[in-house]
């Protein structure tokens, strides 16, 4: 079950429910996958290319899936990806304010 304070959402992938997280080793693999840097993610979905989706989703799962059972899916399973991997994504926060420095302190 997915844990929404750590940032977790689950998603149906075949005939099992996944958890996606977007944990260090998972945005790593996603950078190195898709050759682009951590700020480039968010501009990547906002025009995504499937392969883009089918990798990212596959580093979320941390291991759950593979990119060739993500690869498998029935394109109707499209917006429950979508919605996930906003989910995911969203929960991301790098300690910045607005103005875009650090924040001090905790």
């Amino acid at each position: 079950m997915a844990n929404r304070a750590r940032g977790e959402t689950s998603v149906r992938i075949g005939s099992k429910n996944v958890t996606l997280c977007a944990t260090l080793g998972a945005l790593a693999e996603i950078e190195d996958r898709l050759d682009v840097r951590l700020s480039e993610i968010g501009s990547r979905l906002s025009n995504p290319r499937i392969r883009d989706i089918i990798v990212i989703v596959a580093a979320l799962s941390n291991g759950a899936v593979t990119e060739e059972q993500v690869a498998k899916l029935d394109v109707t399973q499209m917006n429950a990806l979508g919605e996930a991997l906003g989910e995911a994504f969203a929960a991301m926060s790098f300690g910045g304010d607005e103005d875009g420095s650090a924040s001090e302190g905790n």
